[in-house]
């Protein structure tokens, strides 16, 4: 066992680890593997968004760098245009300075590109999405349409204000789902459609308030009722007023917490695996919200296969090691928003290149090392000696240090999963960003909204007033923020606990937190009970 550095608590490298870690030539880890996932955590901007010019163009955009960045950032046309070249700032490296503090010195200079989109079709408010039509602010998704305030939509169509689903439309408040159809707040379903404030149901039609259910239609609270009796109780809800949607979505949170029993992990077609919200994996331990994994550990949100500590890596990467928010890569180490590329280490922001080293910002490139270039014969004579010097520093294999991110630590999805107080995170060396005041200031036009959680201030998009329309919804009363917020809820945190199946007492490992007093049932007495 080692102590992690960091919280000093006690960490297990078992064989297999030890394996991977010498198979891609890295030290073993100085952090433990919750604290490895908030380093990378907090180099994650999802939405902390501001309204920007483009440095270069004067473009009006939204960018994830606030405009107190000591760097510039550019819009997608200039960032991937002909009008500058990122190895201008291109430097040798330094043996009497640490690698991390050189690149953050790079850091500082190099212009950025104002989102972590990429590929979209009228989707510039989007953050981190590749390959989506007509969205907006939807995070972290890939071949989305007509999705609005989404997180983690992969394939969907027509949704709005939903987190984690796949191949589902016409959508609103939903959690976890799979191929569903016209749903208002279901979490953790699939193949549904018109269920409204259910929790797991699966191949189900028209019920509400219902759980652990399979194959029915025409159910509330878990009751079958003929079609017309169904749709007067339905139509009794007063769905489209404010008052008879809270309720509702009161009445799930209940249904959540007290009535539904919750298998311990939420795994399907899988072999030998650890984690929760798997699908398709194999071989693969402490993984969360991943599918068609295979070999893989202390993962988050992708499909890949012989990858350890990476989170938001999509498209099939392989062979990575501490990666955060990545397309297709191949031999990636320590780096974080590069895409579409091969060996590359301790890199941010880099597209379509291999061989590089500590740069930033780098396009079509190769054998870079802080953005200067090299022949190929250099580049190889050379990275043996920085690697050496990082050993000694005891930096090689460490993931970039949070005092060293381009951000504050409360813009990050760190905050999210792994949040602090600002007391903490001063005292730890990480940067803390104030809440602009102007951002509360009173509403000054009709068609700004005050929320009534947190008083900010935010607008209806035409496009978000239709969909309420079709869906007979009313207008939401608090801001996109709380309303992920209120989402979130339903999101387990990504740690086991061991404790005993609420039904046999069996020794089981769960996310579910053993101070929320849930019904969690080993798999056995799940499958009796519900299926």
């Amino acid at each position: 066992m080692k102590a992690c550095h960091n919280c000093a608590q006690p960490f297990e490298i078992n064989s297999k680890d030890a394996e991977f870690y010498s198979k891609i030539q890295v030290p073993h880890p100085s952090l433990c593997p919750t604290c490895r996932y908030q380093r990378r955590l907090a180099v994650r901007n999802e939405s902390s968004l501001y309204a920007r010019k483009c440095d270069l163009c004067s473009k009006d955009v939204i960018a994830i760098y606030s405009s107190d960045k000591p760097f510039k950032q550019f819009c997608n046309d200039c960032f991937f245009g002909d009008k500058w070249d990122a190895k201008d700032y291109g430097r040798d490296f330094d043996f009497t300075k640490s690698f991390f503090e050189q690149f953050k010195d790079l850091q500082n200079s190099v212009p950025r590109l104002n989102t972590g989109s990429l590929n979209n079709v009228n989707s510039e408010y989007t953050n981190f999405s590749s390959d989506c039509k007509n969205c907006y602010m939807t995070i972290a998704s890939e071949k989305a349409e007509d999705c609005y305030y989404c997180k983690l939509a992969q394939a969907n169509k027509n949704c709005c204000d939903s987190d984690y689903l796949w191949d589902s439309e016409l959508c609103y408040d939903c959690v976890n789902i799979h191929n569903c159809y016209h749903c208002i707040g279901l979490v953790q379903s699939q193949n549904c459609s018109d269920c409204l404030f259910s929790y797991d149901l699966k191949s189900c039609q028209n019920c509400i308030f219902c759980y652990n259910l399979r194959n029915q239609e025409y159910s509330i609270f878990n009751k079958s009722y003929s079609k017309e009796d169904f749709e007067k109780a339905k139509k009794e809800l007063k769905l489209s007023t404010s008052e008879g949607y809270k309720k509702a979505f009161h009445n799930l949170r209940k249904i959540f917490l007290t009535d539904s029993i919750h298998k311990a992990a939420d795994i399907i077609s899988c072999e030998n695996v650890s984690g929760d919200n798997l699908s398709h994996c194999k071989n693969s331990k402490l993984c969360f919200d991943m599918q068609d994994t295979e070999e893989c550990a202390f993962c988050a949100e992708g499909d890949a296969k012989f990858c350890f500590d990476c989170n938001n890596i999509y498209y099939k990467p392989e062979l990575s090691y501490e990666v955060m928010s990545a397309l297709q890569m191949y031999n990636c180490k320590t780096s974080y928003y590069s895409h579409y590329s091969n060996n590359i280490s301790y890199c941010s922001a880099c597209y379509y290149s291999s061989d590089l080293f500590g740069c930033i910002s780098l396009k079509r490139e190769k054998f870079c090392i802080l953005n200067k270039q090299y022949s190929e014969e250099e580049y190889r004579k050379l990275i043996p000696r920085i690697i050496d010097h990082m050993k000694r520093t005891n930096e090689y294999g460490e993931f970039f240090p949070i005092k060293f991110s381009p951000f504050e630590y409360n813009e990050t999805i760190a905050m999210e999963w792994c949040p602090i107080t600002r007391e903490q995170a001063l005292e730890k060396g990480y940067r803390w960003r104030e809440k602009d005041i102007k951002e509360y200031a009173k509403p000054t036009s009709k068609d700004i909204l005050a929320c009534e959680f947190c008083g900010k201030n935010y607008r209806l998009v035409n496009q978000e007033i239709q969909f309420y329309k079709i869906m007979q919804l009313p207008h939401p009363t608090l801001c996109p923020g709380c309303r992920h917020n209120q989402r979130f809820f339903f999101k387990n945190p990504r740690k086991i606990w061991a404790q005993k199946c609420s039904n046999c007492s069996a020794q089981i490992e769960s996310t579910y937190p053993p101070e929320r007093h849930q019904k969690v049932f080993c798999e056995a007495c799940y499958l009796k009970t519900v299926i």
